[in-house]
């Protein structure tokens, strides 16, 4: 059987040194480029000034619906929402007087989206287990009802309030 020499690579201390040089200089450039002036506006507060109400993120589990916060300003309001339950949920946002817990039901239980007192202002349906969903909702100075219609799911307690101002 005849052995295969391996051979090894000649490098020095000098091109090591050389090498970590040079990405420690790339990673340096690359964070400088990242900063500036004052006059950067980072994503969020680029929101936040041409909507005036930002962003508001959901977590919606079995069987609850829990904002970041329980108010924004009027105007156009921002939900990332996020499925972190273990079934399929829905997102709906209602413009009412009602209390969270109070909204008119059908003879199932689930809210009646109809009725009178109830001003549905929009929804993301069908928010997938480990999922999440963006939609911006046109929402006036009131009181709102942050809730999941899915048969159930609202009777089980999936309900919050939200106040625009």
């Amino acid at each position: 059987m005849r052995r295969i020499a391996k051979s090894t690579p000649n490098i020095t201390f000098g091109a090591v040194l050389r090498g970590m040089l040079l990405v420690a200089t790339a990673a340096l450039v690359l964070a400088s480029a990242g900063c500036g002036g004052d006059e950067t506006t980072t994503t969020s507060e680029a929101t936040e000034s041409t909507s005036g109400a930002g962003t508001v993120k959901v977590s919606m589990r079995e069987f609850t619906v829990t904002p970041a916060t329980d108010k924004a300003p009027a105007g156009e309001v921002t939900f990332d929402v996020t499925n972190d339950g273990n079934v399929p949920h829905e997102f709906l946002v209602v413009k009412t007087d009602f209390a969270p817990k109070d909204l008119p039901t059908s003879k199932g239980g689930d809210v009646d989206e109809v009725a009178d007192g109830i001003d549905v202002i929009d929804e993301i349906q069908d928010i997938h287990v480990g999922a999440a969903e963006s939609k911006t909702f046109k929402m006036p100075a009131g009181k709102y009802v942050l809730f999941c219609n899915l048969p159930g799911h609202y009777q089980a307690g999936q309900t919050t309030g939200f106040t625009t101002e």
